[in-house]
């Protein structure tokens, strides 16, 4: 299952965003889409999602233009976490968790297992019968990955989750989707502000830049310190890792 956006234009209304930008997400990858503010990422990923039309180009889904797909199939194979989403006033975490199974229709034993494995993956389960209102910024986000989760998809687009989180839940966040990309062989799109970070967990980085793709590659290829001083206006190096041994970002 690959998600596939080729040659994409978008915007909106007057003002253009996107030029002919384009990202393949494949099973098992862990994909960091980077770039300044306002070079395109979240409409990129909503173009991807089927949330926002594109004027120019495809999105292609296992090969399949996704414009042509129900709705209902395409929630079977992609699960999408938008960086703003409504939280329904009352609900416990496992409810909220449930929403995730409907693009399946009702099956008690199905959707109990998939329940289940989503809250132990985003290591909820000890949080399920709490009211979402009673979390913490971090634990309602792990939540909502768990909806996702439920979802039992191929396919994960998340953006900027780790917004407003303090570090330490980021880092659960990302070490979860690392987690999951590699236990379930999903592949995962994921917005991401912080350039060590998406280095840190992010195999593959797409660096946008005025609405086109400047850097496709490996993270250490990608995240160059001449890119990142042209793209970002920043300076950066890499450092040697004494306990793994890989080469780190540093910026600044």
């Amino acid at each position: 299952m690959t998600l596939e956006a080729r040659d994409i234009t978008a915007g909106y209304r007057d003002t253009p965003v996107l030029h002919g930008a384009g990202v393949k997400i494949a099973p098992g990858e862990l994909v960091g889409i980077v770039g300044p503010n306002g070079s395109g990422k979240s409409t990129l990923l909503r173009v991807m999602a089927r949330l926002h039309k594109p004027e120019g180009g495809a999105v292609l889904l296992d090969g399949e233009p996704i414009s042509k797909l129900a709705r209902r199939a395409i929630a079977r194979k992609l699960a999408v976490m938008p960086q703003h989403q409504p939280t329904p006033e009352g609900l416990t975490v496992r409810e909220l968790v449930a929403f995730g199974r409907a693009p399946h229709g009702r099956d008690p034993v199905a959707d109990k297992q998939a329940i289940e494995h989503a809250l132990q993956l985003a290591d909820m389960t000890h949080l399920s019968h709490r009211r979402l209102t009673a979390l913490s910024g971090g634990e309602r986000q792990r939540a909502r990955l768990a909806m996702a989760l439920a979802q039992s998809p191929s396919l994960l687009l998340l953006d900027e989750p780790i917004a407003a989180l303090d570090i330490r839940h980021q880092l659960d966040v990302l070490a979860m989707l690392a987690s999951v990309r590699e236990g379930r062989g999903i592949g995962v799109g994921v917005v991401i502000h912080d350039l060590m970070l998406a280095d840190r967990y992010c195999p593959r980085i797409v660096v946008l830049e005025e609405g086109r793709v400047a850097a496709d590659g490996p993270a250490d290829e990608a995240l160059s310190p001449g890119l990142v001083r042209r793209v970002f206006g920043v300076e950066s190096r890499r450092l040697r890792d004494p306990e793994t041994g890989r080469g780190v970002l540093v910026c600044g």
